[in-house]
């Protein structure tokens, strides 16, 4: 399969709402392993462990590890330094921690448009 057949699967099986499948997380690890580069596999990653409500996911932070991980494949990436803002504010409830990252995003969209 290629990234976006992995990407259009786990769309298939995504519930509109409630737990997030087994299915959906094996896909997830299947594409990552296929595609270890991949930014967008990353981050997806990291969305799909933030919304798993059951024990398909074993620790919270691995969302974090992911995000990092997408970052570090393409560090210009200025949603996913808002994602990890979202993580710290939320999940963590970190505001401090969480207002470096979304300052770090903020300074990214300005230099952009500069």
């Amino acid at each position: 399969m290629s990234e976006e057949d992995y990407i259009d699967q786990i769309r298939l099986v995504f519930p509109d709402e409630g737990d997030i499948p087994y299915e959906v997380m094996e896909l997830i690890e299947m594409g990552i392993v296929d595609y270890p580069y991949s930014e967008r596999l990353w981050v997806l990653r990291g969305h799909l462990i933030v919304l798993c409500t059951n024990d398909s996911v074993s620790d919270i932070t691995d969302a974090l590890l992911s995000y990092e991980k997408a970052l570090k494949i393409n560090p210009l990436n200025v949603q996913t330094y808002e994602d990890i803002g979202y993580y710290y504010e939320e999940l963590v409830g970190d505001k401090v921690e969480a207002g470096l990252w979304f300052a770090k995003a903020d300074q990214m969209k300005y230099n952009y448009r500069n």
